[in-house]
């Protein structure tokens, strides 16, 4: 694959309901419009536009357009014709221009909205406690040429016999969609792309999540940095602040943790904390299952891997009842957390009940998925992987609601408590 930078001066305008785009300036994509005084207090939609040119070779090719990120809701025009829109300024995003481009010039229009949805967080709690700062393309475009098919999307399969979907493709854009299933469930895609002289056969490995609806047996407070999280989503929530009255009827969710958080705890409230690599001290970082201290002989082969690690897993434990594995291990759960961080439980002298975990040579425990009681609430640490980049992926959402339904019943009962003190000693100096 090669790529081509679209950065660079873009055509601007702000868009005023009922008249024509007058393109009356420009301004450097990536960028933000509020850095620069002519608008700086202007919110609502604005035109970008610029110009690329594909080859008569590049025309044969897969061409996609990456947005590294749009704050916040984007409209993308190609030569005039309206081609995706885009909800969301976390997540890179593609769009698949293959087929409506021209040999020669080509005109790519983006019309960006940087005002807050009607409903949820942002509009009800979040945008009245902190202004609108950002607007318009502010990560940098590119132009993707590849010999190869993106497969753009996949959901879940239609039609399946013996967990096998055939699927004959000719055209490079192409959806796989089906009813949410009662349950996770794995099946085999295999592909064939047809072309002049002969086709392309490939399978994949296929993971289908059923549809989760988070229970408001609890309210849910959320704080502000980890908005991301319900970015998409219709559930009430609102914005954590202090003082605030919390207890037992309220759930916290965050990426951060401070001393109002855990006051709210020690008063009855239930916090899940999707921790960072930064988050607590003696962590390890990315790639934990392939570094050279997994190497003592294995309780439980990992499956579809050649390394050998020790991995504990708490069976038949509640908060696992959604999430897949087979035995004591699956495939797709040791995806979520091989680049997860991994925290050495024993180094930090926690005394916590140990839910998904790993085991060095020393045999200090290293946890991904642990819980604690703290005063008369409880705590949940999840390290599975929750990155902004992947938020929007459908194993990313399950497990994040599924996790944030645990964190509301009465199931979620740890065993093991620890006090302020040992939980502060515990995070990094610049969390607490």
């Amino acid at each position: 694959m090669t790529t081509r930078s679209l950065c660079g001066q873009w055509d601007f305008c702000t868009d005023v309901c009922g008249t024509p785009k007058h393109y009356n300036t420009q301004l450097p994509v990536p960028g933000n419009w509020k850095d620069y005084s002519a608008f700086q207090e202007y919110n609502g939609s604005a035109w970008y536009r610029r110009t690329f040119t594909i080859s008569p070779e590049e025309l044969k090719r897969h061409l996609s357009i990456r947005f590294g990120g749009i704050f916040r809701h984007a409209e993308i025009w190609l030569n005039g014709n309206f081609i995706e829109e885009h909800e969301g300024y976390q997540a890179p995003f593609h769009v698949d221009i293959s087929g409506q481009v021209f040999c020669g010039e080509n005109t790519l229009e983006v019309r960006v909205d940087n005002q807050p949805p009607v409903d949820g967080i942002s509009n009800t709690d979040l945008f009245t406690i902190l202004p609108i700062s950002l607007a318009g393309i502010y990560d940098p475009v590119s132009l993707e040429i590849s010999e190869n098919i993106r497969i753009s999307r996949i959901y879940a399969p239609v039609d399946l016999k013996n967990n096998t979907l055939h699927i004959i493709l000719d055209a490079y854009r192409w959806t796989v969609t089906m009813p949410s299933p009662e349950k996770e469930s794995e099946y085999l895609l295999t592909a064939t792309f047809r072309y002049d002289g002969g086709e392309i056969c490939n399978s994949w490995p296929l993971f289908v999540f059923p549809a989760v609806v988070i229970d408001t047996a609890k309210e849910i407070y959320l704080h502000y940095l980890s908005r991301h999280l319900f970015e998409d989503s219709t559930v009430p929530v609102r914005h954590f602040t202090i003082p605030q009255p919390i207890g037992e009827n309220q759930l916290i969710v965050t990426e951060f943790v401070y001393g109002g958080m855990l006051d709210a705890v020690e008063n009855g409230a239930s916090l899940l904390l999707l921790a960072g690599e930064k988050t607590f001290q003696n962590t390890v970082t990315a790639n934990s299952f392939k570094s050279p201290w997994w190497e003592i002989a294995s309780i439980w082969y990992l499956n579809h891997t050649n390394n050998r690690q020790v991995c504990g897993i708490a069976e038949n434990h509640p908060a696992l009842d959604t999430l897949p594995y087979y035995g004591s291990w699956k495939l797709d759960l040791f995806d979520c957390i091989e680049q997860a961080p991994a925290i050495n439980l024993d180094a930090l002298g926690l005394c916590v009940d140990p839910i998904l975990y790993g085991i060095d040579l020393e045999l200090n425990r290293y946890g991904y998925l642990f819980e604690f009681r703290l005063g008369k609430g409880r705590i949940l640490v999840s390290t599975l992987n929750h990155s902004r980049s992947d938020i929007h992926a459908s194993s990313v959402i399950y497990r994040i609601k599924t996790l944030i339904n645990y964190a509301m019943s009465d199931r979620f009962s740890p065993s093991s408590t620890l006090s302020r003190k040992q939980l502060a000693d515990a995070l990094q100096h610049d969390m607490y």
